[in-house]
């Protein structure tokens, strides 16, 4: 069900923390760029990015509960737009 939910450029698949990893062992990393639990990482395919998210098209991935704020923003940039998210991080002075 993920993998076929994955495949569908207007759906936007988002994991986090050791379920980014999940993804990866499903093969929805292949070609992409991603985020995870850095112990969990594997040979995904992809390209791992020790950061706290990552977008590529509509995956958005989270390392972990630290970077869960970084991982929302960019599920609102993914689902509404970057002014939203801009917005947002403005409102609850992330960035100034």
């Amino acid at each position: 069900m993920i993998q076929s939910f994955a495949k569908q450029p207007d759906k936007v698949l988002g994991a986090i923390c050791a379920g980014s990893s999940i993804l990866g062992e499903l093969g929805i990393y292949q070609g992409k760029n991603y985020t995870c639990v850095p112990g969990l990482n594997d040979d995904f395919g992809g390209h791992y990015e020790k950061v706290h998210a990552v977008i590529d098209g509509n995956l958005v991935t989270g390392i972990s509960v630290g970077g869960a704020m970084e991982f929302a923003y960019d599920l609102v940039e993914v689902l509404c737009s970057k002014e939203k998210k801009e917005a947002l991080e403005r409102q609850t002075c992330t960035i100034v």
